[in-house]
């Protein structure tokens, strides 16, 4: 059985460990560093999901959804961010990402996420 892909744009090494330790035993897990090599990513794997990280170099992760949107409007994009103001929150959700999680992210509510967009 193939497993659905999760593409897990984070900068953060620590963060990523996090997120990819949570979710490994269930997912594929695809990492990418910033927001550029998230769209190229995008482009060639197709992941089933994109956990997308708010405040990286080279591309933030409001360009990368923006861009990415413009080749599906269908991919959930779930933003996570250390930014816990409420503009932060709306600059995400008008980018086009669906949801938005603030760090640190419980697992708990990381799985629910996950299982909602990838059932």
């Amino acid at each position: 059985m193939n497993k659905k892909k999760i593409l897990i744009a984070e900068d953060n090494l620590s963060n990523f460990k996090y997120l990819y330790y949570v979710l490994v035993k269930d997912y594929e897990i695809i990492h990418a560093q910033n927001g550029e090599e998230a769209i190229e990513l995008f482009k060639e794997k197709q992941p089933d999901l994109i956990l997308m990280d708010i405040g990286m170099p080279i591309m933030d992760g409001i360009e990368a959804t923006r861009e990415i949107r413009k080749l599906s409007a269908d991919i959930p994009i779930v933003g996570l961010t250390a930014y816990a103001y409420a503009s932060d929150e709306t600059k995400g959700l008008e980018s086009g990402m669906n949801r938005y999680m603030t760090k640190p992210i419980s697992i708990t509510d990381l799985k629910e996420i996950v299982t909602e967009y990838m059932e």
